[in-house]
């Protein structure tokens, strides 16, 4: 009996004290729900950070493989895009291609020597690429090419104006004991000058890294290219095979975007991962020669 009565005492005192009890229960829910509140306000702008994130990264996983030159066919490389976008779990899948290693030259032979140069080489019906990357511009003309801001006031080239591509290849003499250069110019037409956002985004390639854009520069694939259509290939491969032969190699990237829906869950980290390895199994044994599938996310 003596048990029931000390258990009496507090609910006596909570029926005598009604008006303390109440504010003291409105206390305790006030407080839970304001610690409710800050845990979902936490929760929320961790998952916004992370969202913006992803949203600014242009793809979600790379693969870069080494083609010779004389495999170099566009529609072959449009394909390959083709077939990774079959794979489940895959959104979209963009392949560009890309020389590198070039010098640029107006035709009066002055040149831009802060960086080398390449040519990168884009699908012609791809134009969420460009807005990918911010780019202000329209894909080239068939047979020309397009060039950035920065290139076009360096070398004092407009639309109209042909830009020339050089390639340099040393070669030994045995009988003098030097090295001599030997060069490939090969001219292109401009149909295109692009700008840049000034813009701020995962260097996915070099894990999270943040590229700037400055100076009128461009970033596609690499700083300040010349661009093309993947179909027109054989303007800048077919004297590059003349030249250089086997010895000159085309670097074809495979940027994919994932079914984020699908396969990202931000409360379900472990099952995400897991996802994106499963994902990357399936692309490894998609009928595309890709070389080394990365993530990026």
């Amino acid at each position: 009996m003596r048990v029931f009565s000390y258990a009496r005492i507090p609910f006596e005192s909570i029926v005598r004290n009604g008006k303390r009890s109440m504010m003291a229960m409105l206390g305790t829910i006030m407080a839970i729900v304001l610690i409710s509140g800050s845990l979902v306000a936490v929760d929320s702008a961790a998952s916004g950070l992370v969202t913006s994130v992803l949203d600014a990264m242009p793809y979600d996983m790379d693969a870069a493989e080494a083609y010779p030159v004389p495999e170099i066919n566009g529609t072959l490389f449009e394909e390959h895009a083709t077939i990774l976008e079959e794979v489940d779990g895959v959104d979209k899948a963009t392949t560009v291609a890309v020389f590198g290693s070039l010098d640029y030259q107006n035709p009066n032979g002055t040149t831009t020597d802060d960086h080398d140069g390449s040519v990168v080489m884009i699908p012609a019906g791809d134009e969420g690429l460009l807005d990918t990357y911010s780019i202000e511009g329209s894909v080239p003309d068939p047979g020309t090419v397009a060039i950035g801001l920065y290139t076009s006031r360096a070398l004092n080239l407009g639309v109209g104006d042909y830009i020339n591509i050089v390639a340099r290849i040393s070669e030994y003499d045995p009988v003098n004991m030097t090295y001599y250069f030997r060069n490939l110019t090969i001219a292109l037409k401009i149909s295109e000058v692009w700008s840049q956002e000034q813009i701020e985004i995962p260097n996915v390639q070099g894990g999270m890294s943040i590229w700037y854009q400055y100076d009128d520069s461009i970033y596609l694939a690499g700083l300040d290219p010349v661009v093309m259509r993947l179909e027109d290939a054989a303007l800048v491969a077919d004297p590059m095979k003349a030249f250089m032969g086997s010895m000159m190699n085309l670097m074809v990237w495979h940027q994919i975007s994932v079914d984020r829906e699908e396969i990202i869950r931000l409360g379900d980290l472990p099952g995400t991962l897991d996802r994106l390895h499963r994902l990357e199994g399936r692309l490894d044994r998609a009928p595309v020669r890709t070389g080394s599938i990365s993530e990026t996310i």
